[in-house]
């Protein structure tokens, strides 16, 4: 913690300088998992902006919860719980009060499984019921026939994960932004492999959502800074790609090779 403490005013003061920036600074660790919490703690006092270039993974984000939320639904027969995790998935919506209002109509009335694909008859007390059957149409249009790609197409998803990673940008959760606006992409392309695999033959949900899981899995998005100012926090590799002026590496001692012998330690 000293160490780490050390450069994170080393930071500082090249900064209250006025001849340089945060993003000039970079640190190279041997074991990021080892120093993480050393370093946002000594970072987070001197309030240092920084970025850890981690290996990210992506089951928690909008699209790839809705592409499953998607699949189990039309496994499940509009099975209550699952379905509402495809409704309440920000590409379908993103006002959790009406959601909350649909969610507590379908629960009041015991709408259920196939029930879901019949028309909202009863008038909820307050409630809008034609607001809330204009929404079930809606939701239930996606299950028209089984097709991930329309239903991605459908949902806008490319639009709006742009749109959720500039929010997320605008809130300062610049790693979360970063990952976000690769998702699209990088879903997309697992479904195109998995129509490739498929060829002519066609699969039952549930084997789509295996072929699609196992896609997923091996999705780990290595994200460089791509905002102004942070200082890049990484492995030795991953600090080789980002333009620095300062390097500063915690955990290295006098054993090290000295600067002769080891001009090519980050190049």
């Amino acid at each position: 913690e000293e160490e780490t403490l050390r450069i994170a005013e080393t930071i500082t003061a090249l900064i209250r300088s006025g001849k340089h920036r945060y993003r000039d600074c970079t640190v190279a660790v041997p074991d990021e998992g080892e120093y993480k919490d050393a370093l946002l703690s000594a970072f987070s006092a001197l309030g240092v902006p920084c970025f850890f270039d981690e290996k990210k993974t992506v089951f928690s984000n909008p699209l790839v919860s809705f592409v499953l939320s998607y699949v189990d639904s039309y496994r499940k027969n509009f099975e209550r719980e699952t379905f509402k995790a495809f409704y309440k998935n920000p590409l379908i919506s993103t006002d959790k009060d009406f959601l909350d209002e649909f969610e507590n109509y379908v629960l009041t009335y015991n709408v259920n499984y196939d029930r879901f694909k019949k028309p909202f008859t009863f008038t909820p007390e307050g409630g809008d019921l034609e607001k809330l059957e204009n929404f079930r149409k809606y939701v239930c249009s996606f299950f028209d026939i089984f097709d991930v790609n329309a239903a991605i197409e459908k949902a806008d998803a490319k639009d709006k994960m742009q749109d959720f990673s500039l929010k997320l940008s605008d809130a300062g959760l610049y790693e979360e932004s970063a990952v976000n606006a690769q998702i699209y992409d990088a879903v997309t392309g697992v479904l195109a492999e998995a129509d490739e695999i498929i060829g002519a033959g066609a699969l039952t949900p549930a084997e789509f959502r295996q072929t699609f899981i196992n896609g997923v899995y091996a999705l780990k998005l290595s994200i460089l800074p791509q905002y102004n100012d942070a200082v890049f926090v990484g492995g030795y590799k991953e600090c080789a790609l980002v333009k620095s002026k300062f390097v500063f590496a915690p955990g290295l001692t006098s054993a090290v090779p000295g600067v002769k012998d080891d001009v090519a330690f980050l190049t």
